[in-house]
């Protein structure tokens, strides 16, 4: 039986480091100086609250919507349809609830994988998506916590902000290695 496989959005697919720097008028290279490699939380480097954050993305024209795909993006797609043509792209609706959030992310999904996808999963609690034979692949390791304590299988995607960090320029070899160890004996 072929697995069914979730894909974050945000640092997995998509660039949202770059947009918040774009919105805070920072490169990539500056924020990163000051902040500590595998701490998640972006609000204590940039110097701002959790609250400012949010109300500086909600208060950017198309903020989701024009957040660039990662160099992988196209890459990942296929590593993934290689092993199953089930999987859907699982995402977090920003923290403040904003419309705009919603709307902006399906027309991300529209624009660089095809107005005919329709398999997005707008949801803060990715593990309720979990079960025998799922696997979720995600930069967020609570994330992956949780979907594996519900009874998915988990793939941590390496970032800035997490304890691959290390392995970040090379991010599908770790994928692709975990996919095939995860599905050879099934």
């Amino acid at each position: 039986m072929k697995p069914v496989i979730f894909l974050d959005m945000d640092e997995v697919l998509v660039d949202f480091v770059g947009g918040v720097c774009r919105v805070f008028g920072l490169t990539q290279e500056e924020l990163e100086a000051r902040w500590e490699p595998g701490v998640w939380d972006i609000t204590q480097p940039l110097g701002v609250t959790a609250d400012e954050l949010w109300n500086s993305i909600d208060s950017t024209p198309f903020f989701w919507s024009r957040l660039k795909p990662l160099p992988w993006f196209e890459n990942l797609v296929g590593v993934v349809g290689r092993y199953t043509s089930t999987w859907y792209i699982a995402t977090a609706p920003s923290p403040s609830g904003s419309p705009d959030c919603y709307a902006q992310k399906g027309d991300w999904v529209q624009r660089y994988l095809g107005k005919e996808f329709a398999d997005l999963i707008l949801i803060r609690k990715k593990s309720l998506l979990a079960k025998p034979n799922t696997v979720l692949i995600d930069d967020r390791e609570k994330s992956i916590i949780e979907f594996c304590e519900a009874g998915g299988d988990g793939i941590l995607f390496p970032s800035y902000t997490n304890s691959l960090y290390q392995q970040r320029s090379g991010p599908l070899d770790s994928v692709e290695k975990t996919l095939y160890s995860l599905f050879r004996e099934k």
